[in-house]
């Protein structure tokens, strides 16, 4: 067996601080853990003359307790956690599938509740947990802390309050990148920090002190305008009850992106005289939105008076504001109005809810007979994702569009479904002995309204759900932020077992420069033989 030790610090400084400071974090509590020793086996080797043992080690030790033995160590990024048994071998407590960066004892009313541990994990021990989990020695028990997702880089338990302070990259209730933890996550009185935060300290004072590669507070950079990107209704299965079978009004499809202008033949979607009816759209990628801009016809006379939006992933019916005539305020749900003019009619959501499925029903109608004439979606959230079916539309004149690029253009990328599994479909290429990995990528294309200091974080599908877990592997990032700027660049471990995203960039980024558009751009580390990568979606948050 090679030293363990040299082992540890070949595979970095980090990765054998933690495990060699594992046993004083656990000395306190170790007798909780069963480590059962094993009887001599009191073999007679005297009748054997000498005897010599052969094999690529370079130390032996003697199995002394139930369950010891010499781990090999992963190279795929994941870790373990580990105490010592009293003859100095480690013990594994559980297992990642990336890296655990950060952990403390937390303590409440004098009374050890647990180790938290941190990192850019996705599971610990065979329990999902999404960057953050507590440790319980005392039952040797792995209990996750949902509600926080992405990556903990920092942790302080401050013994005082009985309260554990996290910090990363990640973003849970009002906050960024900082939040509270006493029996459930609290925001702490600022709205988190505008960039990563990489260590928390208690000073003498008794402040908690936060550190990382931040600026400011909250967000530095504040979004000129709300509801900046077109969800691409396009793509989606369209399907409407109650439709008319008038030739050029049946085709529910036709009025996506439209305007009042086009109402007429071919841009108009009627329902029967008379009739309820709905406008139905299924996608296979989530969204947030936050806005529905909706065109009324005026054909013959007719148009809606009365619809709902409804959720259809959770049945309801979602609340509505929007300005009356006279510019006042109001809110609906159930019976929303419907102006007949050919002006647009804009409905907030309130709260947005992410949804894949929604449904328009249409309750009561002018004239004749209810329809519409162009409807679009918007969210806050901008997003470029590597199916380009996703990607946002040029649509009536908001929106200019973003788009994915493939290489190799065919053969190699295959769309992989979502099963209800994560939030898209996404593209999966498999790199082989006859594949090269030359050329291979997805370059990501937004498209951003203003300049100014984003955080880019890129999404990735666990691999339980296509069952690639053992064929999984590294990928280079790239970004050009920038016309002037060199890109900047960063590997990212893809064997998480559910679905991660890691920030890969916070910093400024411009969009004023003439045709010059920021890109990421995602390739296989080089040399890896039978791995299996796989592309989803690039977030531009301010």
């Amino acid at each position: 067996m090679r030293n363990i030790i040299a082992q540890l610090f070949a595979l970095g400084p980090e990765l054998a601080l933690f495990i060699l400071s594992s046993p004083i974090l656990f000395a306190r509590t170790v007798g909780a853990l069963t480590q059962q020793q094993v009887p001599s086996p009191n073999l007679d080797l005297s009748q054997l003359g000498r005897v010599a043992l052969a094999g690529d080690f370079d130390s032996i030790s003697l199995y002394e307790y139930v369950g010891q033995g010499q781990d090999s160590f992963s190279t795929n990024g994941s870790q373990s956690l580990l105490t010592r048994y009293p003859n100095g071998a480690f013990q594994t407590l559980g297992t990642t599938d990336a890296y655990i960066e950060t952990m403390c004892p937390f303590m409440q009313n004098g009374k050890l509740q647990g180790v938290v541990m941190g990192g850019n994990f996705t599971r610990l021990g065979g329990v999902e947990a999404q960057g953050i989990a507590l440790y319980d020695p005392n039952t040797t028990s792995i209990t996750a802390l949902p509600g926080l997702s992405r990556r903990v880089s920092a942790l302080y338990c401050d013994d005082a309050s009985g309260t554990v302070y996290v910090g990363g990259s990640f973003s849970a209730g009002n906050s960024t990148n900082a939040m509270a933890w006493v029996t459930g996550w609290s925001n702490l009185p600022f709205e988190g920090f505008n960039g990563p935060v990489s260590s928390i300290v208690k000073n003498a004072a008794g402040n908690i002190v936060f550190g990382g590669s931040f600026e400011g507070l909250g967000n530095a950079t504040t979004p000129k305008d709300p509801d900046v990107q077109v969800i691409n209704l396009s793509s989606g299965n369209i399907a409407s009850s109650g439709t008319s079978t008038r030739t050029g009004f049946s085709d529910p499809e036709q009025i996506i992106c439209k305007t009042g202008a086009q109402d007429g033949a071919g841009n108009t979607w009627l329902l029967q005289d008379d009739t309820q009816g709905y406008w139905q759209g299924a996608y296979s990628f989530g969204f947030n939105p936050t806005k529905i801009r909706l065109y009324n016809t005026q054909q013959d006379g007719r148009g809606t008076k009365t619809f709902y939006f409804e959720d259809m992933n959770s049945g309801g019916i979602l609340n509505l504001d929007y300005s009356d005539a006279d510019g006042k305020s109001r809110s609906c749900s159930a019976r929303c109005p419907l102006a007949q003019n050919s002006t647009s009619q804009d409905f907030h959501f309130v709260p947005p809810v992410g949804m894949n499925t929604f449904r328009i029903q249409i309750v009561d109608w002018y004239g004749p007979g209810g329809g519409l004439a162009g409807i679009e979606l918007f969210q806050d959230d901008i997003y470029s994702f590597a199916v380009n079916d996703f990607n946002e539309p040029k649509c009536d004149g908001v929106s200019s569009g973003s788009s994915s690029t493939i290489t190799p253009a065919n053969g190699t990328w295959t769309r992989t479904a979502n099963n209800g599994d994560t939030s898209s479909d996404y593209l999966t290429a498999v790199i082989n002995d006859t594949t090269t990995d030359t050329g291979v990528s997805v370059t990501f294309s937004p498209n951003l309204a203003q300049s100014g200091n984003y955080s880019i974080m890129v999404y990735t599908p666990g691999c339980l759900q296509d069952s690639s877990c053992a064929t999984r592997g590294r990928v280079n990032l790239t970004g050009t932020m920038t016309s002037n700027a060199p890109p900047v660049s960063t590997v990212v471990y893809q064997t998480n077992d559910y679905d991660k995203f890691d920030q890969i960039y916070y910093g400024y980024v411009n969009t004023d420069s003439g045709s010059f558009r920021p890109s990421v751009t995602l390739t296989p580390v080089a040399g890896q033989t039978n791995v299996t990568v796989v592309a989803q979606r690039v977030r531009f948050e301010l």
